[in-house]
């Protein structure tokens, strides 16, 4: 397990820095990496706020645009991470859930 430590946009991993542009707002844990949110002020045009990082503090992938992946539909930042049953699930402000493969960050699925 890593050592962790959060203060605002800074992400200390085992003692290595990561600095995001804006505050952190959920952390999970999982296997050997990091699954980090990222509060993006809705007058940013900032909505893939879900990154991965390793234990060694180093930014391994941003989540897909869902604006490529699906581009009909609107466009928010994501405000909730869950991992369940082995799928990270995201959820954007207007209530739509991705599944996202953790290894690449790629779109699996949608549901409203």
């Amino acid at each position: 397990m890593p050592i962790l430590k959060i203060h605002k946009n800074a992400l200390y991993v085992n003692n290595e820095l990561v600095k995001f542009q804006f505050e952190i707002d959920t952390v999970l844990v999982l296997d050997s990496q990091v699954i980090v949110l990222i509060k993006t002020p809705y007058d940013i045009d900032n909505n893939d706020n879900v990154y991965l990082v390793d234990f060694h503090g180093k930014i391994t992938w941003q989540i897909e645009s869902a604006k490529k992946r699906f581009p009909k539909l609107q466009y928010t930042p994501y405000v909730e991470l869950l991992y369940k049953n082995g799928s990270l699930i995201v959820n954007d402000f207007y209530g739509t859930d991705f599944m996202d493969s953790i290894p690449d960050g790629k779109r699996d699925h949608i549901s409203h």
